[in-house]
């Protein structure tokens, strides 16, 4: 357990637990500027609260879910100009508490039960690949099960939403793989291709869709 008033940097700072991570709400993580990067990685679940970081969030869960644990709606993750990656194998939040972000570019996989649930708050771009080459590329889902497995909800509260990477569900099962991309305030850039094996695809733009 993360509690306290948590831990600064201006440089990388790697945490790594074997069992997991639960970031108590007045816990941050804050590594900011050109080399501001944060990497939290455990095997079970990552409860988040705040993480800031200048150019790079990494957060990975190898055996568990990446959970919302911040009372509020303020941000989870506070980097409007890094790169960030979101990997778990049972959820990236849930359908009633997505993680709250503010990034530049994201790429996420979530490899059995749940899906990927995000709210940004700015411009984003899904991007094609992040260093180094073995991260994802753009959003890969998968999943076996009837439970909404394989399912990806990314709405963007205020900005553009750009996808140069591939965002696709291999997810099987009912009400499984259903796909959701949304701009409250801004228009959708569909650069690369946006597939499910068998739920329902949705792109939805206060602005235009290009």
């Amino acid at each position: 357990m993360l509690s306290g008033t948590g831990f600064s940097s201006g440089a990388l700072v790697t945490l790594s637990s074997g069992y997991e991570f639960v970031m108590t709400s007045d816990v941050a993580v804050t590594s900011t500027g050109a080399s501001g990067r944060v990497a939290m990685t455990a095997v079970n679940d990552i409860d988040l609260s705040v993480i800031t970081a200048g150019v790079r969030v990494d957060v990975t869960s190898t055996a568990g879910a990446i959970n919302d644990n911040l009372t509020g709606n303020g941000l989870n993750i506070n980097a409007a100009n890094a790169d960030g990656l979101l990997s778990a194998v049972k959820g990236v939040g849930t359908a009633g508490d997505a993680i709250q972000t503010e990034l530049k570019t994201l790429v996420g996989t979530n490899t059995r039960n749940g899906g990927l649930y995000v709210i940004e708050a700015t411009d984003l771009t899904i991007a094609a690949t992040l260093p180094p080459p073995e991260s994802p590329m753009g959003v890969d889902l998968r999943g076996v099960g009837n439970g909404g497995e394989g399912a990806l909800s990314l709405i963007v509260k205020t900005g553009n939403l750009k996808v140069e990477g591939a965002v696709r569900s291999t997810a099987t099962g009912i009400d499984s793989g259903n796909l959701l991309l949304q701009t409250l305030a801004g228009n959708i850039d569909i650069e690369a291709d946006i597939t499910s094996d068998v739920g329902s695809i949705s792109v939805l733009s206060s602005g235009d869709v290009r």
